[in-house]
């Protein structure tokens, strides 16, 4: 799903598995750090918090000038919103 909507914001794309709610903030010439730190500001878990769910938390960067991903970070939390790990390119 695109766009959804929060009472401070609207987060970028969420996409769902039986064990797991993804949320993606998406940048254009910035860094993934950025991104993520909006989701935080923002509470976007916050939505999901009722689902029993692991959130992964992903930002993303895109390049215009590579028109491509240049950038990514991501944080996976339990379903009862600790922080299990960072997720970051290799």
């Amino acid at each position: 799903m695109a766009e959804i909507s929060t009472n401070i914001g609207r987060i970028d794309l969420m996409t769902e598995t039986p064990e797991t709610v993804c949320i993606f903030e998406l940048k254009l010439d910035k860094i993934a750090e950025i991104a993520l730190t909006q989701t935080e500001r923002k509470k976007y878990r916050e939505r999901f918090s009722k689902s029993n769910k692991n959130t992964l938390v992903m930002g993303v960067n895109f390049s215009s000038k590579s028109r491509n991903i240049n950038d990514w970070k991501g944080v996976l939390y339990s379903s009862e919103g600790e922080r299990i790990r960072e997720i970051l390119p290799e």
